[in-house]
């Protein structure tokens, strides 16, 4: 691991901390103007009028609801990292069930009350949309309109993810920002019963409920504020750019610098996805929402190969092309293309509730009707083109972190080899390995970077720390309170080595009391022996007793100032419970120097 002084930690955090006051001023103004105002108020007077259609935002909430609490159930088996080893294992899954249903109920009460006001104010302020939940229905679902919205949606998603890449390649090489990248790769989704489903949940969700609360509400919003005042293009103008800066505003959290980095980037794709609303209504919006998310969340299951992932990567490639199989299949069952109908526009809303008695059939011609809302689909296709060339062309596909080139199961076998060797008595306490990859650019590893050159960076995490590594976890489930927290850690690296283990040696257990001379003479030995250094090449740096209940703990830390960086030193720390060493490990420290800097 990296060592980071605490003067570091307050002045990350106090750069960080402009992130969460832009993230949580958005969120407030989230709260007050769309929750309270936009939500509420818009729902009450809905209801006086009896204009409020609340069954398929309903029906869509349920659905939405049960996904995510199925998605968030398929993640208890990364769980048993977060064990409690104070409780039963049947009290850790019932909190996790729990905690699923809980967030499911709480998602699809959200999306019920955002849908229900979203929809009902799109249907006053747009009087030429196409009522949106009849979008998918026997007939609507079969005309060209709608066709043409979801195909544009999955065009338009497209072209926001070759922006997304040109815009950080800009920001990053250009200007100097701060965009630390995740890994696209994450083998823990393996240990997932269904790895598509988290992806294609979130997705439908996060596209869905966003739309209706960030784009819909506050833009129909400004628009019957707008015909109030008489004054519609200038509110609609303004409520373009604000619903872009607070949906920005709330994803500004995000570890990036300057911290309205988040703003700058969506701040014209969102105004843009504003005016397709304002177009052309909630459709292609949702559509390109859940496209595009749905791309990137489901990428890694594209860059892992393991038995059965074909059949998840199926899956979730059938879930991302519902939105058009449905207006296929609605075509292919019609055996005709439908010509839209007034009774389907948002203004023949309160001609119905009324009551009418003499039917109005007046279709409405195909033609016309697509000429008010026609999408510029080849200036859409070439959108998509230019998205995936600029992609293409400016996305990096070398890595400076080391590929990790062993798999879990080979790294099992090497920790299981070493618990053989170490801890022979493991059966018999009842210990079970669980397995996951630890892996991400760290604040820590940032610093060796800026303080070593390309060769020196990559000799010193091929050879004493590591990015990308293994931990396997040993921990029992069974016994007393004291049994059961009692852990062994070991780390594997790349080139199947132990980085370094810890045995958590439960406090009351009882051992020796060696002296400081006898525990340093052990940890000396230890760390020559594991990391082939010369204890004469390092320097002492710091010595930590623990007394406890039945023994004395012991923590010596080395330093060797000669690893390579320009600052800073990596340092070599063993632990001893009793009379036995229980953890070796290597980290990097970093200078309270740099740090002030």
């Amino acid at each position: 691991e990296v060592k980071i002084p605490e003067a570091f930690e307050h002045r990350y955090e106090e750069m960080r901390s402009a992130n969460n006051t832009i993230s949580f001023i958005g969120t407030a103004v989230m709260a007050i103007l769309y929750g309270l105002l936009g939500v509420g108020v818009s729902l009450f007077f809905m209801l006086r009028r009896k204009t409020l259609i609340w069954r398929p935002p309903l029906q869509w909430s349920v659905f939405i609801g049960v996904a995510m609490f199925l998605a968030y159930l398929t993640m208890i088996s990364l769980s048993w990292f977060q064990y409690d080893t104070s409780l039963s294992s049947s009290q850790f899954i019932f909190q996790h069930v729990l905690l699923a249903f809980v967030n499911g109920l709480l998602t699809a009460a959200l999306f019920f009350f955002s849908a229900m006001a979203a929809e009902g104010l799109d249907r006053q302020a747009f009087p030429d949309h196409i009522r949106f939940w009849r979008s998918w229905s026997p007939t609507v679902g079969a005309s060209r309109e709608i066709m043409r919205q979801t195909v544009f949606g999955y065009l338009w998603a497209f072209f926001m993810i070759g922006f997304v890449t040109f815009f950080y390649w800009i920001t990053n090489t250009v200007f100097r920002w701060w965009s630390p990248a995740e890994n696209m790769m994450d083998p823990n989704i393996l240990a997932l019963p269904f790895p598509w489903l988290l992806p294609s949940a979130l997705s439908l969700n996060a596209g869905f409920w966003e739309e209706c609360l960030f784009r819909a509400i506050p833009l129909a919003g400004a628009v019957l504020i707008g015909k109030h005042f008489r004054k519609k293009g200038l509110w609609i103008a303004i409520a373009l750019i604000f619903q872009a800066v607070i949906f920005g505003s709330l994803h500004a959290n995000y570890p990036q610098q300057p911290a309205y980095a988040r703003i700058v980037e969506m701040l014209i794709p969102f105004m843009l996805y504003g005016l397709i609303y304002i177009k052309w209504g909630l459709l292609p919006v949702v559509v390109s929402h859940f496209v595009y998310d749905i791309v990137l969340m489901g990428m890694p299951l594209f860059l892992l190969s393991a038995p059965g992932m074909w059949t998840h990567r199926a899956l979730l490639v059938i879930a991302a092309l519902i939105p058009l199989m449905i207006p296929l299949y609605r075509r292919i069952r019609a055996g005709s293309w439908y010509g839209i109908q007034a009774e389907e526009l948002n203004g023949t809303f309160q001609a119905e509730e009324k009551a009418i008695k003499e039917e109005v059939k007046t279709i409405i011609p195909d033609i016309p009707v697509q000429a008010g809302r026609s999408f510029p689909t080849l200036a859409a296709v070439a959108a998509l083109i230019v998205g995936g060339g600029l992609w293409f062309i400016f996305t990096s596909f070398e890595q400076d972190v080391p590929k990790l080139e062993i798999d879990r199961d080979k790294a099992l076998l090497i920790a299981d080899a070493f618990m053989e060797q170490r801890y022979p008595e493991t059966d018999t306490l009842g210990l079970k390995p669980y397995v996951r990859l630890v892996s991400g650019t760290g604040r820590g590893a940032l610093f060796a970077w800026e303080h070593s050159d390309r060769q020196t960076f990559h000799d010193l995490y091929e050879r004493t720390l590591a990015l990308n590594y293994y931990e396997v976890v040993y921990k029992t489930f069974e016994g007393d309170v004291e049994r059961r927290s009692e852990t062994v850690t070991v780390t594997i690296g790349r080139k199947n080595d132990i980085l370094g283990w810890y045995h958590h040696v439960p406090e009351a257990r009882p051992g020796a009391s060696l002296s400081e001379a006898e525990a340093r003479a052990l940890a000396e030995r230890a760390i020559e022996r594991h990391y082939k250094v010369k204890i004469p090449d390092l320097e002492a740096v710091q010595v930590l007793p623990e007394k406890q209940k039945a023994r004395t703990d012991w923590k010596f830390i080395y330093r060797d100032m000669n690893a390579g960086l320009r600052e800073g030193d990596v340092r070599y720390i063993a632990s001893i419970a009793g009379d036995a060493i229980s953890g070796l490990k290597t980290e990097v420290h970093i200078t309270e120097s740099w740090e002030r800097e």
